[in-house]
């Protein structure tokens, strides 16, 4: 019973967790068409280019 009233104030956690990623998947998402756009010979650079981003 108590369990049920805390999901209900609160979300379970896979609701929270979601929540919380929602914004990440969102900018990911924006991120997309700018590599969509990006012509095949450009990509192997622009990969090179993200890698060392990430790592630094």
């Amino acid at each position: 019973m108590i369990k049920a009233v805390f999901t209900k104030l609160f979300g379970s956690r896979n609701a929270r967790v979601l929540k919380r990623m929602q914004k990440t998947v969102e900018r990911i998402n924006a991120l997309e068409e700018g590599v969509a756009a990006l012509a095949d010979a450009e990509f192997p650079h622009k990969t090179v280019e993200l890698r060392s981003r990430a790592q630094a």
